[in-house]
């Protein structure tokens, strides 16, 4: 059509031709519309079914995440979270110092009992059998022996051991602390020390005067020989220098509590032989390299509970730094076996993967180029058409004009 009125004119046309040939591009103009309707919903059908794949591709791509976890489930992968390991490291170096304070706890319970209960004591030595001496205390009776308040400082000079200041405090002292009827408190502290032990503090409450015994102890030593262990599950002595000691101690009744710490900022290690191969030499050697560079050492023991059996918690840096570098190497064999499942897992089904999502990518352009060609070439006609009825429009309007004006013209 729009061929046909490049040539055409209105005159060529005529008043019939030109009628038709309007009525003509009407109904094209129609059908171009129509036409540009169906593009344009085939367009959204177009989307949808391109939504559509790519949502099939997300779903590949869940199963190709189900495909790895099922591969890495075979492995058969331990836990990264390891636990402190300080209990089973210095488990046996806990006990042998806890029992000492147990035994001084019952010590003290046997000759200072609670309240006005009786007080045994070996009797004198006899060819027989010794006996026992037992005191029945009563509260309106007088203490054998009291001592309200004490007080003492004491400095010793030189460059020993012993050379330092030295002061104690001690009040409630009495051999009846029911009679009496205030616990007995002692605080003891040396400082200025030349030699040994730089720090010293001691405070102690022995409060036996109610029916339930209530005692407590803290101890503070800075500058003392701190103890040399031998930690089998390390394979190797571990000698903590000079550091500090320190102890807290309370009990109640039957039930006890306290905290033993030990710091050290100069720990020396040593290794232990060993006969151990493969894997079991790799974990040594890991172990060895994790605590040989902790020169800095921190072991705390909490205890609590009944006096006869009381549970244990164990806390070092040492068990810690252990526990990390586990963690960290584990997690470094357990990166290097998943990245081997996912290689597997990418080369079975990773490619096809890859191939279909390319194939839907390149269907997608393909798509919308045609698409976009097509309504071109639709709009570029009807802009052609509609200049050129314009155009018609316009020559037939100068046309009329012309005769209007020449009869104008002929009837002057």
């Amino acid at each position: 059509l729009v061929a046909r009125l490049q040539s055409a004119s209105p005159q060529s046309l005529g008043v019939s031709g030109l009628v038709q040939t309007l009525r003509t591009v009407r109904s094209v103009q129609a059908r171009i519309q129509s036409a540009q309707a169906e593009i344009s919903a085939l367009d959204d059908r177009v989307r949808d079914g391109l939504t559509s794949l790519q949502v099939g591709i997300a779903t590949l791509d869940d199963l190709r995440a189900q495909d790895l976890a099922y591969a890495r489930s075979l492995l058969r992968m331990p836990s990264t979270d390891t636990p402190d390991l300080s209990p089973s490291i210095f488990g046996s170096f806990a006990v042998s110092k806890i029992k000492p304070l147990l035994y001084w706890a019952q010590f003290v319970d046997r000759y200072l009992p609670p309240g006005l209960n009786p007080r045994r004591r070996p009797g004198p030595k006899r060819f027989r059998l010794d006996g026992a001496d037992v005191a029945f205390p009563s509260a309106g009776a007088l203490p054998k022996f009291t001592l309200a308040f004490g007080e003492a400082s004491l400095a010793i000079g030189g460059a020993g051991v012993a050379a330092g200041n030295y002061q104690a405090v001690m009040t409630g002292l009495s051999s009846a602390p029911a009679a009496l009827g205030m616990p007995l408190r002692i605080s003891a502290s040396r400082s200025d020390a030349i030699a040994g032990p730089g720090d010293i503090d001691f405070d102690a409450v022995i409060d036996h005067v109610g029916d339930i015994s209530r005692d407590s102890v803290a101890v503070r030593v800075a500058g003392v020989r701190l103890p040399a262990l031998t930690v089998p599950g390390l394979g190797a002595t571990l000698d903590l220098g000079t550091g500090v000691s320190s102890v807290q101690f309370l009990r109640t009744g039957d039930e006890v509590a306290g905290t033993l710490r030990w710091q050290a900022n100069a720990a020396d290690w040593q290794r232990m032989a060993s006969s151990s191969t493969g894997i079991q030499a790799r974990v040594e050697d890991l172990i060895w390299r994790t605590v040989s560079a902790v020169r800095d050492v921190d072991l705390e023991v909490r205890f609590s509970g009944s006096a006869l059996g009381p549970s244990l918690a164990i806390r070092s840096n040492i068990g810690t730094a252990i526990s990390r570098s586990l963690r960290q190497q584990l997690s470094a064999e357990i990166d290097s076996a998943e990245a081997i499942v996912r290689a597997e897992v990418d080369r079975i089904v990773g490619e096809p993967i890859r191939q279909t999502q390319a194939r839907i990518v390149a269907l997608e352009t393909e798509v919308r180029n045609v698409i976009a060609t097509q309504r071109d070439a639709i709009e570029e006609i009807r802009a052609q058409l509609e200049a050129r009825i314009n155009e018609l429009g316009e020559r037939r309007t100068s046309n009329s004009e012309r005769r209007t004006a020449n009869k104008r013209t002929s009837n002057n």
